[in-house]
């Protein structure tokens, strides 16, 4: 029997078993991440995502899947990008409607980082903060890791009619 398949090399370190070493990883950079999200944001964060939390899912459950453990790390990044790497300024975000709002921007390609400023930008800079429900693919929901991605961010699929 060849074992040498079930070893993994990292560096000068062996296991038989690589799972232990991915789930220490993957805890290592979650951690990262939450340090990073409440070192930008501070309480703000907790407080903005308690209160999209409350109104999203009163019963503590989301039709479309938001997770607000989740959706804390997707917010440090999506932060880090739009304040450090686009320095985003938001002007006239008082002027969003209350209630329910189609915002549309227009981009191009297939990687939409208008959205996912513009969504940052409604949930850090408007009062009451806000989660925009972004319409994706209906393909993307068959892509291994995406499709959850989504579903935990909180975002739908567009209907097949369209």
């Amino acid at each position: 029997m060849d074992t040498s398949r079930s070893l993994v090399r990292i560096g000068d370190r062996v296991r038989k078993d690589g799972l232990p070493l991915i789930r220490g990883l993957i805890g290592a950079a979650r951690g990262a991440l939450k340090g990073m999200a409440s070192a930008m944001l501070g309480p703000e964060l907790e407080e903005r995502l308690e209160q999209v939390s409350r109104e999203l899912a009163p019963d503590g459950v989301d039709p479309f899947g938001w997770d607000p453990e989740y959706a804390r790390y997707v917010i440090a990044g999506a932060t880090a990008l739009s304040r450090s790497y686009f320095r985003t300024i938001v002007s006239g975000i008082e002027n969003l409607p209350k209630g329910r709002v189609l915002i549309v921007a227009n981009h191009s390609g297939q990687i939409p980082l208008d959205g996912v400023v513009i969504a940052i930008s409604v949930f850090l800079e408007a009062n009451p903060p806000r989660v925009v429900r972004a319409m994706v693919e209906k393909w993307s929901q068959t892509l291994p890791f995406v499709s959850t991605f989504f579903a935990k961010c909180g975002q739908g699929r567009t209907p097949s009619a369209c």
